[in-house]
């Protein structure tokens, strides 16, 4: 039984007009003194019920005219005299009463009764509605934008009206906006003003304070709204110009914090005083965590995958690379050694010589070429070795100048002195 039942009843007796007797406590529940109570119950009614409870009252009126002063009992909110309510329990019976026959009403203060029913409700749809959430979470693929739901349910547990959710960096050391939800109709303006979008927005957290407050998933008001909100990279003058333009009365923020690993956070940006569900809220935040965690674990599992595809890929262009090497490299040598035996039977004043002193060249930078193919595919060891660019360039002039036609003049500039890499 709770403080109010412990208190005495209040009794009223009335005839349907008069209100015969009333003791103090029904002047009580009222707040009036009793002399100032109502002497009819039309002005019992007009005093202290809403326009909801008048209605009803107004529909039993005809069945009492049928049964007069028939037993019953019922709950009614009472609207005291200081606009405060009361649910106040009604037990009504017949009684004779100076040779007439009247009714003689209990009421009872059954305010916290009620109040505690209210919360076992609210607690009940509460724990439904992040049981679905949760199921919800779970079925989120990684195509599925997970910032964006987080922010719809969260306006919806709310009430507020817009939403930003952000995710903590790897090293946890910025936030990144990665949803906005309500500002569909503003988005333009906003991008005017800060000069960007603000989806991918990077805020870093200078503050170690405003960083452990955000650990502890804890939802706090935020006193200098936006401005704090965006850890102050947002200035107080654009901070409040954007507050003015969105309607926004105050702001409200929270951590997804998981075992003190803080992954991202939430600010409702309420357009009222009236604060948003705490324990709901948090409570919501948490499983957050759990499938923003997940979410990243499996967003890092499929980088790292991918990583190890392209590794097996650039592993099979080696293999292949080696292998195309080793022919190339058969190739070459079977031009090289043909090349220096006719090399052997020529005067160095054959016109063939230069030309197959070419070829010697041309499959001396072959075999060079087929040597980094084969340290590319890890089948060589890698032999650095100094050389002088002077060299290399003008050892490819012969090469090029017959490849050139007699319209193109081919012109080359070395270095005066050693252009050794």
């Amino acid at each position: 039984m709770d403080r109010s039942e412990q208190q005495p009843a209040g009794v009223i007796i009335h005839d349907g007009k008069s209100v015969i007797y009333v003791n103090d406590g029904v002047a009580a529940m009222a707040g009036v003194k009793l002399e100032d109570f109502p002497k009819t119950m039309e002005g019992v009614v007009e005093a202290f019920a809403d326009d909801a409870t008048k209605a009803k009252i107004f529909e039993y009126i005809p069945k009492r005219k049928a049964a007069p002063f028939a037993s019953i009992s019922y709950e009614i909110p009472l609207r005291r005299a200081d606009g405060d309510e009361r649910w106040i329990g009604l037990n009504v019976s017949p009684i004779t009463y100076d040779g007439r026959v009247c009714a003689l009403v209990h009421l009872q203060d059954l305010t916290e009764r009620v109040e505690a029913r209210q919360r076992e409700r609210e607690y009940a749809r509460d724990l439904e509605y992040l049981s679905e959430t949760a199921i919800s979470m779970v079925e989120l693929s990684q195509e599925d934008d997970i910032f964006t739901f987080l922010g719809e349910s969260l306006q919806g547990l709310s009430g507020a009206k817009y939403v930003i959710v952000t995710e903590s960096d790897h090293e946890y050391t910025s936030l990144i906006c990665r949803a906005l939800i309500g500002v569909d109709e503003h988005i333009t303006a906003i991008e005017k003003l800060i000069g960007r979008s603000p989806i991918g927005m990077e805020f870093p957290i200078p503050d170690t304070d405003l960083f452990e407050i955000a650990q502890r998933g804890t939802l706090r008001l935020i006193p200098e709204g936006v401005h704090e909100m965006t850890y102050r990279h947002i200035s107080h003058e654009h901070s409040k110009f954007i507050e003015k333009s969105l309607g926004i009365h105050c702001v409200y923020g929270i951590g997804f914090a998981r075992k003190g690993t803080l992954l991202g956070t939430t600010n409702l940006l309420m357009d009222s005083d009236r604060p948003p569900p705490k324990p709901l809220i948090e409570a919501f935040c948490r499983q957050a965590a759990v499938a923003l965690l997940r979410h990243r674990s499996e967003r890092i599992r499929e980088e790292l995958e991918a990583q190890l595809r392209q590794s097996r890929r650039l592993e099979s262009v080696g293999r292949l690379a080696g292998g195309v090497a080793h022919e190339f490299n058969n190739l070459l040598t079977a031009i090289d050694v043909n090349a220096s035996v006719a090399l052997t039977s020529l005067d160095r004043e054959d016109e063939l010589h230069p030309v197959l002193t070419d070829i010697k060249r041309a499959t001396s930078r072959g075999s060079a070429l087929t040597r980094q193919m084969l340290a590319f595919s890890r089948k060589q060891r890698l032999e650095p070795k100094t050389l002088d660019l002077n060299d290399a360039v003008t050892s490819m002039r012969s090469m090029l100048m017959p490849l050139m036609g007699e319209h193109i003049e081919f012109e080359l500039e070395t270095c005066s002195g050693e252009a050794l890499i």
